[in-house]
This record gives C-alpha cells, sequence and structure tokens, in this order.
C-alpha cells in the first residue's frame, strides 16, 4: 500500500496505444475513487493532451488530482448555473409583481 502511494509520486511513462491508454485511464480513475465514467476517461485523455508537446512521463498523481478537481470544476459550473438561473427567475418574479402592481393601481387624476 505504501510502496502504491509511493510510486504515484515517480514519473511514469504516457500511454503509446489504445490499450495502454485504456488501462493507463482505468487506473488513474481507480485510484481517484471516480466511477469509470466515459466522462472521466475524456477527461484523463484531454488532460494528456493538454501537456507540453516535449512531455513523455508524467506521475500518476498528477492526473489523479487533475481529475479531482476537473470533477469539481464541473460541480462548480453546475452550481454556478443554477445560481444564476434562481436568480433570474426571482428578478423575473419581481418584475412581473411590479408589472402587477403598476396595472391594477388605479390611474392617477390630472
Amino acid at each position: 500500500m505504501i510502496f502504491d502511494l509511493f510510486r504515484l509520486k515517480f514519473p511514469k511513462k504516457l500511454p503509446q496505444t489504445k490499450l495502454d491508454l485504456d488501462a493507463f485511464c482505468d487506473q488513474v480513475i481507480e485510484l481517484a475513487g471516480v466511477p469509470n465514467t466515459l466522462n472521466n476517461q475524456h477527461a484523463v485523455a484531454a488532460m494528456i493532451m493538454h501537456l507540453d508537446p516535449t512531455t513523455d512521463s508524467k506521475p500518476i498523481e498528477f492526473f489523479v488530482k487533475s481529475l479531482k478537481k476537473s470533477i469539481a470544476n464541473e460541480m462548480a459550473y453546475h452550481k454556478i448555473q443554477e445560481c444564476k438561473k434562481l436568480e433570474l427567475e426571482r428578478l423575473e418574479k419581481e418584475k412581473a409583481a411590479q408589472d402587477e402592481g403598476k396595472t391594477d393601481a388605479p390611474a392617477e387624476p390630472n
């Protein structure tokens, strides 16, 4: 167990074949403790693509932490969208209530 944690810190060659990539993604996702979904596999593959062009190895720990951060970013994005939607709905209700109040009020005499 401790040896496995120690190994995470050392650079590992990046996958060069589809089978290696599948195994690499599975390993990162398992170590991150997240579901093995297409979204998470996509995230790991995208991380590899965004590495510097001269990088041919990277510690697994980098991908594990990056995947966890990616998932946190996605959840935060959804929360922001939810908050924006709720705020928009609140503002629309306030505006409708104000508009309704204007039409119900008697016209002011001239």
